[in-house]
């Protein structure tokens, strides 16, 4: 390219060679020729190299300008250096919008499990609150009258000083009025009031009550704490929109309130009003005691009647899981004898296993529930009899005859409508009705419906 170049420099300067040499200038001017076509042919071939070359080095550039996406999973920062743009964060691994639908249910199912559990713990502590706010006031009056025994009285003090002070007084009237040998005064002042000393009655008495009106506040106290948290646990579901953020932030939350015992602790602030009120009791009775014997006799009949109460209370869900009668410390006791001699059950699985019941009383009573025996099948039939008995629109009707025949499935189901239709006749054979019944096991896949009950035409 160089030597082309300057050949078209001279060329356009008009520089001739000189006349007289004509050979050997055309000579020079065949090989001049020769060369220059030599010298051209790799300059034109280097024509589209060289835009080739351009194109890649720009490729290159923009390639070195934006960072490609191994470089962001390696910190964001790319290779190509010289850039001064904040690196973008990928999202490790989590769910899309497709799985709203899921995380929507979740919600839904979180929130009425909840709102049931947080009602049934705000009106134990509505009642926990009235009845501290009551009791601590009648507790108070007790107190005020009862302290006073623990410290010197001014009115006994002033009463045997004025004693003292009378008798020295009718010394001195006799040593005056008298004609016989003079009475000697007393040179002393009359002996100072004994050291006060409480009983031990009264001391035991406060320590009672004291003791019965701290549980009182503490339990008010903690009732107000556990309405305040579960206020805050339930805000979980207005405070986002997104089903997942919903979701995840309730399934934090709860993990926490189970691990530290939540529930526990708001089921053992009734607990505290309960020794609170045995407590008062206590303290009321040995009161009494040093008042009057037949006072207090009279006054510890219905106490102790109370409190045996109470304890057959504490123990008749441990003994008899369907028993109704249970308290705050129903749970404690049932969690400690399945700890030592747990009561078993018969799973529910293909290999009928026995299995330990849960040491919680809520899902132990659950277990023995749904555990296989004759028991239950008597239960799913009363059950049965119930809702036919209670049902009273004509919707609700249809509605249950409806869903008899998904009943007959299983040899179980059987069974159960058997002794179902079974107690119907009996119980309208003794109002004299008859119930035209056959075997369930005859029935129609395709009609599985129970049989008529009818009434007996009576002739004229």
């Amino acid at each position: 390219m160089s030597v082309n170049r300057g050949l078209d420099l001279e060329a356009q300067s008009g520089t001739s060679p000189a006349p007289g040499g004509g050979s050997e200038d055309q000579d020079m001017g065949i090989h001049r020729s020769a060369r220059d076509a030599r010298e051209d042919a790799p300059s034109q071939a280097l024509i589209p190299a060289r835009g080739q070359v351009e194109l890649e080095t720009q490729a290159q550039g923009q390639a070195n300008t934006d960072p490609a996406p191994n470089d962001l999973s390696l910190g964001g920062v790319p290779n190509g250096g010289g850039s001064d743009q904040e690196p973008q964060v990928r999202m490790v691994g989590d769910f899309d919008n497709n799985a709203n639908a899921l995380w929507t249910l979740y919600g839904k199912e979180a929130k009425s499990h909840d709102e049931a559990r947080i009602q049934s713990l705000k009106d134990d502590m509505d009642g926990v609150l009235i009845f501290a706010g009551l009791f601590s006031a009648s507790l108070t009056s007790f107190i005020i009258n009862s302290v006073q025994n623990l410290q010197p009285s001014p009115a006994q003090q002033t009463a045997y000083y004025m004693q003292q002070n009378v008798a020295m007084l009718a010394q001195i009237s006799q040593q005056i009025s008298s004609i016989a040998p003079q009475v000697a005064i007393p040179p002393n002042p009359p002996p100072p009031f004994s050291t006060f000393k409480p009983l031990s009655s009264d001391v035991r008495v406060n320590v009672f009550w004291f003791m019965a009106l701290v549980f009182g506040l503490s339990a008010a106290l903690l009732a107000i704490l556990v309405q305040q948290w579960v206020r805050d646990y339930m805000h979980v579901f207005q405070r986002y929109s997104d089903p997942l953020k919903s979701a995840r932030l309730r399934q934090y939350l709860y993990d926490g309130s189970e691990g530290w015992y939540m529930p526990v602790l708001a089921e053992a602030v009734p607990g505290l009003l309960h020794a609170s009120l045995f407590l008062f009791f206590l303290g009321l009775v040995d009161f009494v005691l040093n008042i009057n014997t037949a006072v207090a006799v009279y006054t510890t009949i219905p106490i102790g009647i109370t409190v045996l109460f109470y304890v057959f209370t504490t123990f008749a869900p441990v003994i008899c899981p369907q028993s109704p009668y249970q308290n705050s410390f129903s749970g404690l006791i049932w969690y400690i004898v399945q700890r030592l001699h747990g009561r078993r059950y018969k799973d529910r699985g293909s290999s009928g296993s026995s299995k330990v019941v849960s040491p919680n009383m809520a899902k132990g009573q659950m277990q023995l529930a749904m555990e296989e025996t004759e028991r239950r099948k008597g239960r799913d039939e009363r059950a049965v009899q119930w809702l036919f008995n209670n049902l009273t629109e004509d919707a609700e009707m249809e509605s249950f005859a409806m869903a008899i025949p998904g009943s007959f499935n299983t040899e179980w189901g059987l069974g159960v409508w058997n002794g179902v239709f079974g107690a119907m006749g009996h119980e309208n054979d003794s109002n004299g009705n008859q119930l035209a019944t056959g075997p369930l096991t005859d029935m129609n896949a395709n009609n599985p419906m129970p049989p008529a009950i009818t009434t007996p035409q009576h002739s004229p």
